[in-house]
């Protein structure tokens, strides 16, 4: 992984290729939307929401666990369209649209441009996603505001003044307002940069104080998140949907809409979970010692499932939605890396064995005797 991230320029193709892959992209999860799949009861309270007066609208998000930012943002969407389940959904597939640009971003300023395509396009057409990322659910924009706060993090770990910290304080402000996975999103944060990431002491001082607006915005709501976890419905221990961190990041690349796995028969569910080990490991050297991410990878889902498991909340799959853009940057760059390494090894040279024979190159069985 390169530090800082160091920003790759596109090349004239290059753009058009990415707009034609993001038009795509956002095209299916459009259709999906406004065809394929009936809106839910939970996305009736989004649009209850979005059809109040202002005020009505903030004294309901008052008394429930998240901040109304993302309520907000549908009320303004159906003051410019008619109000309905469309308008909604499209709402989050604007937002879908901003997830993918960044996880394209990330892995090409990153890593490289080819991982930044191949992480795109895992992202973009993994039915999963399409599923996952048209709901009318504030859950939406915590991905987004995610991923940005990742990578401003690590271009102000490397340098920047007051415009870059104002930048990631406002992204704080964002996550924290829209939903409190963001709060959960912020320990492992502080383990991975605070703690993992080399920088000046000064600086690191700095940037551990850039969540403290967004932090200052939730004190309304900790009374109420507090009453949410203790006997609300946070606490009904029956709604556990995720089995296992690594289980969500398979879900998420070989998963059907439908929202649970094993989406595969017996043998097609071992063929892609071997896929998944090999590129999973053999990619690992695309990180190699970047302890940060590691933390970020791993302790995104594993802390909120293991806390949620712990104390008996509440847990869906789309609760951890805001962890899939790191691993669709790490699948990026391990398939990547996964690549040149089989490549390095079939053109290396044959290898004497003890025998005294000598095994050849991975070119040679392919030349016709």
């Amino acid at each position: 992984m390169h530090a800082p991230l160091t920003p790759v320029p596109l090349r004239p193709a290059e753009r058009g290729v990415l707009a034609v892959v993001l038009a795509g992209a956002l095209l299916l999860r459009a259709l999906d939307a406004l065809l394929w799949h009936p809106f839910t009861p939970d996305e009736e309270f989004t649009l209850a929401l979005g059809r109040m007066h202002w005020g009505e609208m903030l004294r309901a998000t008052a008394a429930d666990t998240h901040p109304p930012l993302y309520y907000a943002l549908v009320k303004l969407v159906f003051l410019l369209t008619p109000d309905g389940y469309a308008p909604a959904r499209l709402l989050s597939v604007a937002l879908a649209g901003a997830t993918l640009w960044l996880i394209f971003r990330f892995a090409r300023d990153g890593f490289s441009p080819a991982a930044g395509w191949v992480a795109l396009l895992c992202a973009s057409f993994a039915p999963y996603m399409i599923y996952w990322q048209h709901a009318a659910r504030n859950h939406q924009l915590l991905p987004p505001a995610v991923l940005l706060i990742i990578g401003l993090s690590y271009r102000y770990a490397s340098g920047g003044g007051r415009a870059r910290w104002w930048a990631l304080a406002a992204a704080w402000l964002v996550a924290i307002q829209t939903n409190y996975m963001a709060l959960v999103f912020g320990l492992v944060w502080g383990a991975a940069f605070i703690l993992a990431e080399p920088m000046a002491p000064r600086r690191r001082a700095r940037l551990a104080a850039t969540p403290l607006p967004g932090l200052l915005s939730f004190v309304p709501w900790l009374g109420i998140l507090g009453r949410q976890v203790q006997a609300g419905p946070m606490n009904k221990g029956f709604f556990q949907e995720t089995v296992s961190p690594i289980y969500l990041y398979f879900h998420a690349l070989f998963g059907r809409m439908e929202p649970y796995q094993p989406n595969q028969t017996g043998p097609l569910f071992l063929l892609a979970l071997l896929a998944f080990a090999l590129v999973a490991v053999l990619g690992a050297r695309a990180v190699g010692r970047r302890w940060s991410f590691w933390v970020l990878l791993l302790g995104l889902p594993t802390m909120p499932i293991v806390a949620a498991k712990a104390a008996g909340w509440t847990l869906a799959e789309r609760h951890l939605a805001f962890a899939l853009p790191v691993f669709f940057v790490y699948w990026g760059a391990a398939c990547v890396a996964t690549v040149r390494q089989l490549r390095a090894r079939c053109r290396a040279p044959g290898v004497q064995q003890p025998t005294g024979e000598e095994t050849a190159p991975c070119s040679a069985h392919l030349k016709p005797k």
